[in-house]
Order: structure tokens, then C-alpha cells, then sequence
């Protein structure tokens, strides 16, 4: 039988190709054979783009606290990378703070074709 990782590979190697959801697999070999219809499921790929704007809102203005905002930043273009090399597409929910401050990397996102959803302005608890 195949393992997951096998399947795993089967189904990027396919999704990479632009092919369908269902494909056969096989494997010809004296050892187990595995003949099937595999399907590839839909994942809802979202990204939250906080950056300082939780800090923020949360009135946690530490030199501490915004550092770890700002890591986002930084990690914005490897996603984006990660996701172009596998043609994936993404929601992204980024408060309008973020947009003001880190406006180029917004823009790399909506260059890439990646919807855009609004997270408030500064990640406002609306509950």
C-alpha cells in the first residue's frame, strides 16, 4: 500500500501539473500493489497579517510586543514565495493599520492575486 508521504508527493506532483482532483494511483512493484482513486481535498488557506496592529489595539506597546509584529513582516515574502512554487491561492485578513505601515508587502499580496480580506483597523475585538 502507499504511505502518506507517497500520496502526499502524488498529489502536489499532480496539483503542480494543473491536473484534476481524482487521478489513478498505482504502484508496480513484487511488493504490495495499491490500484485507487484518490481525491485531492479544497483547504481554506487563510493568513492573518496582524503585524503591530494586535500590540496595539491591546495597548501592549513594549519595545517587547511590537518585535513580535514585526516578524510578521519579514514573513510575508517566503510565504508568498512558498506559495507561488505550489500555485496556491490565499485569503489574506489584514487590519487597515497594517496596510498603512507595511503598504508594499499588502501590495506583493494583491500583485500575487490573493484575495484580501479587512481585519478591522487595529484588530478591534468586534465580539
Amino acid at each position: 500500500m502507499l504511505c502518506y508521504d507517497e500520496h502526499s508527493t502524488i498529489l502536489f506532483d499532480a496539483h503542480k501539473k494543473g491536473e484534476h482532483s481524482f487521478f489513478s494511483l498505482a504502484r508496480h512493484r513484487e511488493r504490495d500493489h495499491c490500484v485507487g482513486i484518490c481525491m485531492a481535498g479544497t483547504v481554506c488557506l487563510t493568513f492573518d497579517f496582524d503585524a503591530l496592529s494586535l500590540w496595539i489595539n491591546r495597548r501592549q506597546t513594549s519595545p517587547a510586543s511590537l518585535s513580535r509584529g514585526e516578524f510578521g513582516a519579514v514573513a510575508v515574502p517566503r510565504i508568498l514565495h512558498l506559495l507561488n512554487m505550489y500555485r496556491i491561492q490565499s485569503t489574506w485578513f489584514i487590519p487597515g493599520h497594517t496596510i498603512e505601515t507595511y503598504r508594499s508587502h499588502c501590495e506583493q499580496v494583491v500583485e500575487a492575486g490573493h484575495e484580501i480580506g479587512l481585519h478591522g483597523y487595529l484588530h478591534e475585538n468586534v465580539g
